[in-house]
């Protein structure tokens, strides 16, 4: 619901992947969640409980220009969407977000996101992500589902920052299936003067753990 703090997590991604572009996604129609020009509405679509300014949130404070893609674009498919996005990105937009108000939008998002992949860094909530999963499983030939995750030259990493009752359950559920090697990035009391010290703590044991191929990483 474009919460906590997308402008600065976005900007470490650029620094770190130097990717020229990413395209945020927000929208989940099936959990009524759809997007129009822009704007995130919340609820039912023809009566809304909350709209956000989607653009203006992700302008606020931040080093790169913003765009969109709407929806009219989002219906003339794929190659529609890989044109804008590459356009809107030469013109030095290099946040965008994409509207999307039914799950066929999401599905052609995922698709373009695919083939940009190199460039483009996708960011989303469980919709996207849903539909990337079924993209990446049909190139990989497995069919609807998620791909086989092959892990030959290191570690998957993975980053939870919400202590959402949901998203509580789902960790405790992959450290129940999984052999995992998990971090703690303490917060209590955190602050200017101590971040550095801390994160730098919870890197270390990554980068131990990092180069261990097929080992899971969950950080806290």
């Amino acid at each position: 619901m474009l919460r906590g703090n997308i402008v600065s997590e976005l900007e470490a991604f650029f620094q770190v992947l130097h990717n020229e572009m990413v395209l945020v996604v927000p929208g989940v129609p099936e959990n009524g969640r759809y997007v129009k020009d822009g704007v995130l509405y919340l609820g039912d679509r023809e009566d809304p409980d909350t709209k956000i300014d989607g653009i203006k949130l992700l302008s606020e404070g931040g080093k790169r220009r913003c765009g969109s893609i709407g929806l009219s674009v989002i219906h003339q498919g794929k190659d529609a969407v890989i044109r804008e996005i590459e356009r809107k990105a030469s013109e030095g937009e290099k946040i965008l977000l994409a509207d999307s108000w039914e799950d066929e939008d999401l599905r052609i998002l995922a698709e373009a996101l695919l083939e940009l992949r190199d460039r483009c860094i996708p960011a989303g909530s469980a919709g996207l992500a849903q539909f990337l999963a079924e993209a990446l499983a049909r190139e990989s030939g497995q069919g609807k589902g998620s791909p086989e995750v092959k892990l030959e030259d290191g570690a998957l990493l993975i980053v939870v920052g919400s202590r959402h009752p949901v998203t509580v359950e789902q960790v405790r559920e992959l450290k129940s299936q999984s052999d995992i090697e998990t971090h703690l990035l303490e917060i209590e009391e955190l602050g200017a003067d101590n971040v550095d010290e801390r994160a730098g703590k919870a890197c270390e044991g990554i980068h131990a753990g990092a180069h261990v191929p097929g080992r899971t990483i969950l950080l806290t």
